[in-house]
């Protein structure tokens, strides 16, 4: 029975078992490897039960013995293995074979492979721990010196692959990286996204300026993304410098606007503290109001403006009433002031209506009222002039 044979009627008996055969003969010997996924356990003692009953009903001419490993695929050592002798009943019946090298079938589904020098994965296969006493002793040292050779040549093949594949992997993030992220210095984005893209071009481009000028190397390819990489970079570092400036001041705004409340507090004041609370609540719509358009802080600028610029009204309004209340007593305590009180009293006593009696007391206020002395008071003349007839109506 040739080998082509043998490992396909091993391997169409533990297709159930999960495992992948591989198989090898050396004169009357043979080394089998079943391999086995991490994720599927397998009962060595019984495969190893199950394929000595096999072998032995496959009577195998000139093989006397053959030992199993077990293996899980990816691992460079054995986690099993066993040496067993095989028992023939009838040896005339058994046709001659020989075979004068090592070769390694690999079956899969039924289907049988010849695995090319360079992909024999023999590397990890243990060498047996039964010496056939036929075999020369210098062969024996050729064989393991070749043995080892590829074993050297396929790992520094793979190192070499795997060097070159994540050199190629890390352009083509670049290259993504640079076609989706074009930078409009118009737009606003948030900070902690601008974090992010910072330090993924970062990472990136010390990545790409580290891939050396070797044979076979990408870096060529790595060196012409650099300079627009390192563009986007600087674009990102830029946006950032004016987005945490926004951020800043949209939290200088707020600072103050809390800052003007609390000088408000518990009304009412005199006009000094409302002055206060009113430069406050200007200088706070000043800084929100210089937020610049393009950046993500003017979403939350832009509520701020509201809020600030209506407290910045009603404190206005309260200083300008407070400043009139002020100069109604000032004038109401001196002489014109005496003398317009009494003429209104008289004019109330006519039983006349409120507004026959403001028709005829504002102008009589603003011409008797002095108007630098008005305007010492910080207020309007004909506002105060309204505002004192409106008090003096209501007086008893």
């Amino acid at each position: 029975m040739d080998e082509a044979t043998l490992a396909k009627a091993l391997q169409t008996d533990l297709n159930f078992h999960k495992v992948r055969i591989q198989v090898k003969r050396v004169e009357g010997q043979l080394y089998i490897l079943a391999s086995r996924d991490e994720e599927h356990s397998i009962n060595y003692e019984f495969l190893f039960s199950l394929m000595q009953t096999r072998l032995e009903q496959l009577k195998i001419h000139a093989v006397e013995g053959f030992t199993l490993y077990g293996r899980v695929i990816g691992s460079k050592e054995p986690e099993w293995r066993k040496f067993g002798t095989l028992i023939h009943d009838d040896l005339s019946s058994i046709s001659s074979h020989s075979q004068d090298n090592v070769n390694t079938l690999v079956v899969v589904d039924g289907k049988v492979e010849k695995v090319e020098p360079e992909h024999d994965p023999s590397h990890v296969f243990p060498q047996p721990t039964r010496l056939v006493n036929t075999v020369n002793p210098s062969q024996n040292r050729t064989g393991l010196f070749i043995f080892l050779s590829v074993i050297g040549i396929v790992a520094v093949g793979g190192i070499f692959l795997l060097w070159r594949s994540q050199q190629k992997e890390l352009t083509v993030q670049a290259q993504i990286l640079i076609s989706t992220k074009a930078f409009n210095p118009t737009q606003p984005y948030a900070l902690e996204i601008l974090e992010g893209d910072r330090l993924n071009a970062s990472d990136t481009l010390l990545r790409l300026k580290a891939i050396p000028d070797l044979p076979f190397s990408v870096h060529q390819e790595a060196q012409a993304l650099i300079p627009s990489l390192q563009m986007q970079l600087g674009q990102i570092e830029q946006k950032l410098v004016v987005e945490r400036k926004a951020i800043d001041a949209l939290n200088s705004a707020q600072k103050i606007a809390e800052d003007a409340m609390a000088i408000a507090k518990n009304p009412p004041h005199p006009p000094k503290i409302w002055r206060q609370a009113q430069a406050k609540w200007q200088r706070s719509l000043q800084v929100v109001r210089a937020i610049p358009e393009s950046t993500f802080a003017k979403v939350q600028a832009q509520e701020k403006i509201k809020v600030y610029d209506a407290n910045y009204k009603s404190v206005s309004f309260q200083l300008k009433q407070q400043l009139v209340n002020d100069a109604i007593t000032y004038f109401l305590k001196t002489d014109t002031g005496i003398g317009i009180q009494l003429e209104m009293r008289d004019l109330k006593s006519t039983q006349i209506s409120k507004i026959e009696f403001m028709n005829v007391c504002t102008p009589f206020v603003s011409f008797n009222l002095d108007p630098s002395q008005v305007k010492a008071q910080q207020v309007d003349l004909s506002t105060l002039s309204v505002e004192m007839c409106n008090y003096l109506w209501k007086r008893k």
